[in-house]
């Protein structure tokens, strides 16, 4: 999981994001590498990078199961949700 979070980061930051959260099944028990994807929570990049991020994703992991949520734009409900039960990885 550690070396999942690295590779996020690594992959995110030329975009400049302010915070970089993970979220979802990754932080619990269930996640399944196989099947699971991966929730991630960005803030602080414009939403027309959402397609680079999410190709800089593929790259790094050499698969596309990804959902990167824009912190500006989510619903409040999606908000409180990664704030609560997400883990902070990156910080500017």
């Amino acid at each position: 999981v550690d070396s999942c979070k690295n590779a996020v980061i690594a992959a995110l930051r030329p975009f400049s994001p302010s915070h970089i959260y993970i979220f979802g099944s990754l932080m619990k028990a269930t996640w399944d590498p196989e099947i699971s994807d991966i929730d991630i929570a960005v803030k602080g990049v414009a939403s027309d990078k959402t397609a680079q991020m999410d190709k800089a994703l593929k790259d790094a992991f050499g698969h596309d199961n990804f959902d990167i949520v824009l912190m500006e734009y989510a619903e409040k409900s999606l908000l409180e949700s990664i704030l609560h039960e997400g883990e902070l990885v990156y910080e500017k």
